[in-house]
């Protein structure tokens, strides 16, 4: 008989797997990101799977080797062990390795950003005010290598005097953006500070870059020597005249006056020969060499969220100013810093606050007596609504009727939270006339559908938003069975529409910044945004995909749920209302609209129901809890409560 070997293969593989005696041993897995890692942290997690791939207990403590970094452990996560990895300064590579029992697994991570500088260069020398009016600086993003990082951003650029337009691509790693010189005219060193943010534009790692640019003045410099005199001056070496001076001495020449010269030397001849040096002072007023960017410019106000700023210097003729000492203050945040980097550039630290406030910062240089001034504003934003609470004016709602629903909304500290819209989690339920009476809190109505059946229900009641415009972070979570994302802002703040790749496939998100992406099935996803493509994240699902390990999670949504019955229709409503012995009743439209034009009869089971003022009855005597009812006339429809006199 012939065998094949695939054959002989697979049978040698079934009988091993079900000889007594024998078993495959158990894996250790590490689950974390397989892209670039970010300097300020990511997750980590170690998983002991058994041989058919489920997650098992953890035989011990885990021990999590780190070089590169430090490393925490995080409450939760079992059967897994979650960690926290923070790369030190500087490094670009981190190594871990993960221990239970014999079992171990070893991993290197590469850290971001992959670009090292921005490059500036301006497009013409020698600029002129007076004769120039823009020009246009080139922009390259370099990597660790010198060349182009094609896959980069668009730089931010801030200059310290003049315009700068739209940052615009040329070429991979290659921009080029219009500036606009200052209308002022006197001579001065415009400094530009460029900021390439990774992985997405509201980060605080990135490359950076600084150029100086010395804007000489084009001016006639007025002045008085002999009649009929020819006059000259030479400015920072080079030449300007002669001109001849009228019969009343005076003279016009002429000058193009680079940044840093303050005086000019003057030669006069008069027409007999005789030659007279001057020093001229040409009065110039004193120009700022500072200029700072800070990234990201909107910041959460929650007292962790960090920024940077950058600060470069230039001396009167344009060129870095080393050993400049620039002081940075904060009204309201933390500042830290300055770190001396390449080129002349500052590097302050910036943690944000709590509290909501318009962050305005101040950096200042001393020269002498003289002191540079350079402000920077910050806007600190609120968070998401986190937590809502939620009041119904009755725990009936009619068939073609609406019920009025009060909701206050906080961020996760609490803080009354505005800009939310409400939604519910019942497709036969929807608001309607929502509006926000006091920061956070709403009114709305509450309309069932046409179709809505009769009966009781439970309603979930959600506040999303308000929502971002900057995407900054990809969360992912498991959901009845499905895989959901959202892109959010760096506050949390959902972002709406938004570009993603899914393992290379193209999708949208909605109009919420959610998007249900199938079932859970094991294995990694990768989601990659559309427009920034260093905003990787990488899931992985475990378990039969009950299992998501994901490098970030949304941020905490505000739901609340109440008991709700659906009555039938109804031609009106009757409210009544007890507090102590008195007892209001009224009546309302289906859509709680109050009804003046309503004949009411009130009567109480027990002692003397007395009408008191308009719409009011005081209830007096009787014993034990009381019913008291009330019945609209014409239709007959009736309310009921109970009170104790």
């Amino acid at each position: 008989m012939i065998v094949s070997g695939r054959w002989l293969h697979r049978t040698l593989a079934v009988a091993l797997l079900c000889a007594p005696g024998l078993a495959w041993p158990d894996a250790l897995e590490l689950l974390a990101p397989r892209e670039l890692v970010a300097p300020e942290g990511f997750l980590v997690a170690v998983r002991r799977a058994d041989p058919r791939g489920n997650s098992i207990a953890l035989q011990a403590a885990p021990a999590l080797e780190f070089k590169g970094a430090v490393a925490e452990r995080l409450p939760g996560g079992e059967p897994w062990a979650l960690f926290r990895v923070r790369p030190l300064a500087t490094v670009r590579s981190v190594h871990l390795g993960a221990k239970d029992g014999a079992l171990r697994v070893d991993r290197d991570f590469s850290v971001g950003p992959e670009a090292a500088q921005v490059s500036l260069s301006v497009l013409g020398q020698g600029l002129v005010k007076g004769r120039d009016v823009e020009t246009q600086l080139a922009v390259e993003v370099l990597g660790p290598d010198g060349k182009p990082d094609a896959t980069t951003a668009p730089p931010v650029l801030r200059a310290n005097v003049g315009t700068l337009g739209a940052v615009e691509r040329v070429g991979p790693g290659r921009f080029r953006a219009r500036y606009r010189l200052p209308e002022t005219r006197y001579p001065e060193v415009a400094v530009v500070v460029a900021f390439a943010a990774w992985p997405h534009a509201q980060s605080a790692q990135g490359a950076l870059g600084a150029l100086r640019i010395p804007l000489a003045s084009a001016i006639e410099l007025p002045g008085t020597t002999e009649p009929d005199a020819d006059f000259s001056i030479t400015i920072a070496g080079r030449r300007f005249g002669p001109v001849k001076a009228g019969g009343d001495g005076r003279f016009l020449v002429p000058v193009e006056v680079p940044p840093g010269y303050g005086t000019g030397q003057g030669l006069a001849i008069d027409r007999l020969g005789n030659r007279s040096a001057v020093t001229v002072d040409l009065a110039l007023p004193p120009t700022k060499q500072l200029a700072c960017v800070a990234t990201p410019t909107r910041l959460p106000a929650d007292g962790t969220s960090r920024a940077r700023v950058l600060c470069a210097t230039s001396d009167p003729f344009g060129n870095a100013a080393p050993g400049a000492k620039v002081a940075l203050s904060a009204a309201h945040g933390v500042v830290d810093g300055p770190r001396v980097l390449p080129g002349g550039v500052l590097e302050f630290g910036y943690r944000a606050p709590e509290g909501l406030a318009e962050e305005r910062l101040a950096a200042t240089w001393k020269q002498g007596a003289r002191e540079v001034k350079e402000e920077v504003s910050l806007a600190l934003i609120q968070g998401p609504a986190a937590s809502l609470r939620l009041e119904l004016g009755n725990a009936v709602v009619h068939q073609g009727g609406a019920l009025a629903v009060q909701v206050e909304v906080t961020d996760a500290l609490g803080r009354p939270r505005s800009g939310a819209v409400l939604q519910t989690g019942d497709p036969q339920l929807h608001f309607e006339q929502q509006r926000e009476e006091q920061p956070g809190r709403l009114r709305a109505l509450l309309v069932p559908d046409a179709a809505v059946g009769r009966g009781p229900r439970v309603l979930e009641v959600s506040a999303l938003g308000p929502f971002g415009s900057e995407p900054a972070r990809i969360a992912a979570w498991g959901s009845a069975g499905h895989l959901w994302v959202k892109v959010e802002d760096l506050a949390g703040l959902p972002v709406p529409s938004q570009p993603l790749e899914v393992d290379g496939r193209a999708v949208k998100t909605g109009a919420s910044g959610e998007l249900d992406l199938g079932a859970l099935r094991d294995g990694a996803v990768q989601l990659r945004h559309g427009e920034w493509p260093d905003l990787v994240a990488t899931l992985e699902i475990r378990d039969q995909g009950t299992r998501v390990f994901a490098p970030a999670s949304p941020s905490l949504s505000a739901r609340s749920r109440a008991e709700l019955a659906v009555a039938g229709p109804t031609p009106l409503v009757v409210r009544l209302e007890s507090q102590g012995a008195r007892v209001r009743a009224w009546c309302e439209s289906p859509r709680g609209e109050r009804l003046e034009a309503c004949a009411l009869d009130v009567r109480a089971s027990g002692g003397r129901l007395e009408p008191g003022s308009s719409g009011e009855w005081v209830l007096s005597g009787g014993t034990g809890p009381v019913s008291i009812s009330a019945v609209e006339r014409s239709t007959g429809v009736t309310a009921l409560v109970e009170v104790t006199p």
